[in-house]
């Protein structure tokens, strides 16, 4: 396990710290390999895609999907026909 592996895994757990529920280690994450790099213009299509909710003193202090449709597409590669949008979906969805 690498440094940058266990910090990694270490920052993530510390944004998602369950109450209840499921508890996974750092060891489970590294041996499962779910870490994946991106380049920096992947970081910048996301920033493009979720836009500053509102601005603070300090810069920017929230942020939100602009267009889920541009994420799904843009930035996680999913083909439009992969899911449905609009009329298409169950009115139970509503």
């Amino acid at each position: 396990m690498t440094d940058l592996d266990r910090r990694f895994h270490e920052t993530w757990l510390g944004m998602v710290q369950p109450i209840d529920g499921l508890v996974v280690s750092i060891p489970v994450l590294v041996d499962a390999q779910c870490m994946e790099r991106q380049p920096p213009h992947v970081q910048a299509t996301l920033l493009e895609l979720c836009p500053p909710t509102r601005q603070g003193e300090a810069g920017p202090e929230g942020y939100a999907v602009a267009d889920l449709l541009a994420l799904f597409t843009g930035l996680l590669g999913y083909a439009p026909d992969a899911f449905d949008v609009g009329d298409a979906l169950p009115e139970a969805l509503s």
